[in-house]
């Protein structure tokens, strides 16, 4: 089990629902080759409401550089409240 499966447990059993995104979130996808790449990007665009950057592994340290907004690699662990209420993590 996963963080992230974690999460989405206690988010559920506590019937505590993430505030709605205003902003069609970005995706940093990193795959090995182009063809995987496109492959990947076009399957979860027409599956979720996302916005998929495509990067290959050499120029990530270059992508995660330039890319600006939130912190890259938030993970649903962070939509749990703190230990003793409050709001989200993140």
């Amino acid at each position: 089990m996963t963080a992230d499966d974690l999460a989405v447990g206690v988010l559920s059993l506590t019937r505590v629902r993430p505030a709605p995104l205003r902003q069609t979130p970005k995706i940093l996808l990193v795959e090995c080759s182009t063809e995987a790449l496109d492959f990947f990007a076009i399957q979860l665009e027409a599956n979720l409401p996302i916005q998929v950057d495509k990067v290959l592994p050499a120029d990530l340290p270059a992508a995660v550089r330039r890319r600006k907004g939130p912190t890259p690699g938030r993970s649903s662990y962070e939509l749990l409240p703190p230990p003793g209420g409050g709001t989200s993590r993140g």
